[in-house]
């Protein structure tokens, strides 16, 4: 195992002894919003918002006619995230991880970037499965998925549901993490080209 990897293994010993917002450090954030332009109007989703500290950084480079949605189960959060009193900015208190919601079942149409925050670590392959499907299919032709994660080993899983996959690896958060980076236009001209290939 090398130097990078039994950094990370140990981190992950510790990482349910670390509050979420403690994970979502200053530095994540940066890296997070380097992942768009900032130009032009734009839509983004935020799953499991906390308390707001990458909300803060997005509408910090978000133009005046861009909206973030921001989804969130816990009633405290939702209150904290309703202080920020920004009217480009929704909060709507949901489980993602409830079995029995749907991202088709909110009325917000197709957005432009989602970023995710959702604690997959515990979650079944199909429960993760469901969830990026359903955010896929939420995107627009050229949209972007980000998921944050606290080990690479989900990779393959994500490549098999979206395709094409960028990991990002945040040496400096705590613990260590992982941005899964998936552009939408780019897998879809790949699956045009599969298509091509064999007819």
């Amino acid at each position: 195992m090398g130097h990078r990897d039994s950094f990370i293994s140990q981190s992950l010993k510790n990482i349910r002894t670390i509050e979420p917002e403690q994970r979502i450090s200053p530095y994540m954030c940066k890296e997070i919003i380097k992942q768009w332009s900032g130009k032009g109007s734009i839509v983004i989703l935020e799953l499991n918002a906390g308390e707001g500290s990458i909300s803060k950084q997005i509408l910090k480079k978000l133009n005046p006619d861009s909206r973030l949605i921001s989804l969130e189960a816990d009633v405290t959060f939702c209150k904290i995230l309703r202080e920020i009193n920004d009217n480009r900015h929704t909060v709507i208190q949901v489980d993602v991880l409830d079995s029995n919601f749907a991202l088709t079942s909110l009325p917000i149409g197709q957005v432009d970037i989602i970023i995710s925050a959702v604690p997959f670590m515990h979650s079944s392959e199909e429960q993760i499965t469901k969830i990026v499907q359903d955010s896929y299919d939420r995107l627009t032709d050229d949209g972007k998925f980000i998921q944050v994660q606290y080990s690479s080993a989900a990779k393959k899983l994500y490549e098999k549901i979206l395709g094409v996959v960028q990991i990002k690896f945040l040496p400096f958060n705590v613990p260590p993490a992982f941005l899964f980076i998936m552009n939408k236009s780019i897998n879809q001209r790949i699956e045009i080209n599969d298509k091509s290939g064999k007819s």
